[in-house]
């Protein structure tokens, strides 16, 4: 797949679509998502999407060519220049390296547009999709909250993650 292929563009309420809402909805797909724990129509979408003031929040979308791919939050601590990062594809576009892609450009935008030094993100430690794009986009492992997060009925490890601007 080309780089190209993939983009990021900030999300409006006019890109809730019906096919974001599935998305949304879909708890077992959403197995490592916090969104697993709510469910969603269109006015929550649309207070989560208005949430975002794309300055210090930032909600993208993810396009996949034309088509509506995911989305990807990048949430700015601007007094100590560190950003927080957090996506979700949509499963018509797994295993085709739009995640990997779209987490690229949102470092880079990250480091390059908002003068971050840092920026961090978690997994649980059996998503092993995430920890290889950690791995591909160079982001070490900074630490380890144990039983951190409740997935399935089952307390999991916490992974955490980071890269430095110069790094």
């Amino acid at each position: 797949m080309a780089k190209t292929a993939v983009n990021l563009n900030f999300m409006t309420l006019e890109d809730i679509s019906t096919k974001y809402l599935t998305w949304l909805n879909d708890k077992s797909y959403l197995r490592y998502s916090n969104q697993r724990f709510f469910t969603h129509n269109l006015d929550s979408a649309k207070k989560y999407v208005s949430s975002f003031d794309q300055r210090d929040s930032i909600l993208f979308k993810i396009e996949y060519g034309s088509d509506f791919a995911g989305t990807l939050t990048l949430i700015c601590d601007v007094q100590n220049q560190v950003g927080v990062m957090g996506i979700l594809v949509g499963k018509d576009f797994s295993n085709k390296g739009v995640a990997k892609y779209a987490w690229t450009q949102a470092l880079d935008f990250g480091f390059s547009q908002l003068n971050l030094r840092k920026i961090k993100a978690g997994t649980a430690r059996s998503n092993l999709a995430m920890q290889r794009i950690f791995a591909h986009t160079g982001m070490q492992q900074e630490a380890i909250l144990s039983d951190d997060l409740l997935i399935d009925g089952n307390y999991e490890d916490l992974l955490l993650f980071c890269i430095y601007r110069n790094s």
